[in-house]
């Protein structure tokens, strides 16, 4: 029998960045024995490993430039973050990374990465006393032309924060800040100073914490110091990992260009690093408790002599090796000039982030086969709504391949009918088996009961022990399981109907050429996009299946009604073929051109 693995969750990705489950992982017996009897007073240890179940990222653009400073844009963020937390029960204790790019200083960069995670941690657990040393520690990088240039939040973060609570002021109008404050400090009865002190500081952060820490009902919720690893103590709760652990290696050609452009470069290649920079949230297991003083992340006050100790043997290879045309990106199959055969990119120098951070949806290192589940809308909805809407809430069976020994996962779709099947390995067919009958009378899911049975224990006095084990290897089957509809799906046959976009940051290669590791792909021919474009019609319930081929004329009529129920208008005599602006709305509703689902 398989082995039953769940994964509720899809996938979420929007402005506020990535917020997703963990795929659940095996967890294996311990295998324990007795000490020696000449040591009757030693015993053995088991130390638990730290398990994460799920993550959010906080990205690069949520920061004001160079800083630590949390701009308005977060809070999208710190509402998906709530969704996790909710799902969570809010019991799973949390632990926050932040990261730097490979441009400038080391140290700098540790020093950046850890006041970002520790300026998310503060509006959290709303530590104003924080906010204010962050404020007002001027840890700059350097100093150009009498300006401070780095982590310095001035009075640009007070400007941002009166901004955001309808405090603006007019420079055309020659107005400075000081108007602003004294128009806040009017609305709030407050003594009217226009000066911008630790007073002032205190109040506008609570109330811009307040603002930017909601839920999807913009009501405002906080967590405590014990809701982190470490309970809020020196280590484990905030970290900073400077640029140990980037997602994303330039390619050689493109860093060469940067470095050679002295008007555009510099600012190029801080965008092209921008996903390096990044704060990541992860939920730790319920109950997940560890040592402070054994944790292996130290603060950048204790320099980088830890840090660099807990680095892989290879990291310089991992972090600096840059392929000529190709950018390696982590836990991606890249296929440089020179290899055979591609390989998962392994470009984290930490050894003990990597353990935490590897097959996590948000540091991008787990692709999923995207299904969604839709089902034709009521009558009275098509004349005005979609003619499919999505199926939510159905239990689903998805068996990985066709061996009994499958990886199985089960779960129901979510509010969007979405399932999420995680790509570890090349599949061939999947096996999905769905509770129609339940969604039309709505069943719910009935676990099945282990069998407790008797077994043959060879080599044991008697022979037969009665109720040792359960038989049963897949024990999370639901009892009505058999009753469920059996669909064959086959993603290694799925036909492209479009290339992906590509679009190369260097002048002297062509438009169509990427950088991006899985992007040498060839041009879609004409029979791949004509079969593709009617497995993908048949898929979203144009046409009556594809066990007997299409006629010509069968798949223009298919073809027209898709057309027609998505406001295509062909020229005349093209009405039911496959022209440019109808595959575009094929890839674009089936899902080609959602990142997430490639």
């Amino acid at each position: 029998m398989a082995e039953g693995m769940f994964i509720p969750d899809m996938v979420e990705e929007d402005e506020g960045g990535i917020s997703a489950k963990h795929p659940n992982r095996f967890v294996l017996p311990l295998l324990v024995a007795p000490t020696h009897s000449d040591k009757p007073d030693t015993f053995n240890t088991v130390r638990h490993t730290l398990i994460t179940i799920a993550c959010k990222d906080v990205p690069d653009d949520h920061f004001e430039f160079d800083s630590s400073f949390v701009g308005a844009k977060a809070r999208k963020a710190f509402i998906a973050l709530h969704g996790t937390l909710k799902r969570h029960d809010f019991e799973c204790p949390l632990g926050i990374w932040g990261h730097a790019d490979p441009e400038g200083e080391v140290d700098y960069n540790q020093l950046l990465s850890e006041r970002r995670a520790e300026a998310v941690y503060a509006i959290l657990i709303r530590d104003l006393d924080t906010w204010e040393r962050l404020y007002s520690s001027k840890r700059a990088r350097t100093t150009r032309g009498g300006v401070e240039l780095g982590d310095v939040w001035g009075d640009n973060a007070v400007r941002i924060i009166l901004k955001e609570l309808g405090f603006e002021y007019d420079e055309e109008k020659q107005e400075k800040l000081k108007h602003a404050i004294e128009r806040y400090q009017k609305a709030r009865k407050d003594a009217v100073t226009g000066v911008n002190d630790a007073t002032l500081r205190k109040a506008i952060f609570m109330e811009y914490m307040q603002k930017l820490c909601v839920d999807a009902n913009g009501t405002p919720y906080a967590l405590s110091r014990n809701d982190f690893l470490g309970e809020g103590g020196k280590r484990g709760a905030f970290q900073g990992c400077s640029e140990f652990n980037p997602q994303l290696i330039l390619a050689k050609a493109e860093a060469d260009m940067y470095k050679k452009d002295k008007q555009f470069g510099r600012r190029l290649r801080h965008q092209a690093n921008r996903d390096n920079r990044r704060v990541m949230i992860f939920f730790f297991e319920k109950g997940t408790r560890i040592d402070p003083d054994k944790w292996p992340c130290p603060r950048a006050e204790e320099g980088l002599e830890k840090c660099k100790s807990h680095l892989w043997s290879d990291e310089d290879a991992r972090r600096n090796t840059q392929y000529d045309m190709r950018r390696r990106r982590f836990g991606k199959q890249v296929r440089n000039e020179t290899d055979r055969m591609s390989r998962p990119e392994m470009t984290f120098g930490c050894r003990f982030y990597h353990g935490i951070a590897q097959r996590s949806p948000c540091e991008r290192d787990l692709q999923m086969f995207a299904i969604q589940l839709l089902m034709d809308a009521p009558k009275e909805q098509r004349h005005d709504g979609p003619r499919q809407i999505p199926v939510p809430n159905m239990r689903f069976v998805a068996m990985l391949g066709q061996s009994t020994q499958s990886a199985v996962v089960r779960g129901r779709t979510s509010a969007q009918g979405m399932i999420g099947i995680p790509y570890l390995s090349p599949i061939g067919v999947i096996t999905l088996k769905l509770d129609v009958a339940g969604v039309a009378v709505g069943s719910a899911a009935i676990p099945r009961t282990p069998e407790i049975v008797d077994i043959d224990v060879p080599n044991v006095p008697g022979g037969e022990q009665p109720g040792v084990s359960p038989i049963h290897a897949d024990t999370d089957m639901w009892d009505d399981e058999e009753y469920f509809l059996t669909y064959t799906l086959r993603p290694d046959e799925l036909y492209r109907i479009v290339k992906k976009p590509v679009a190369s940051p260097l002048p002297d290669v062509p438009e169509t050429t990427s950088l991006e590791p899985d992007a040498d792909e060839p041009e879609v021919a004409p029979d791949e996009r004509e079969l593709g474009g009617r497995q993908r019609l048949y898929n979203l319930g144009y046409g009556s299946g594809l066990t007997e081929p299409w006629t010509l004329e069968q798949r223009r009529r298919y073809v027209r009604a898709f057309q027609r129920d998505h406001g295509i208008k062909p020229p005349p005599g093209q009405e039911g073929e496959f022209d440019d602006p109808t595959i575009t709305e094929l890839a674009s509703e089936y899902g080609d051109l959602r990142p997430e689902t490639k």
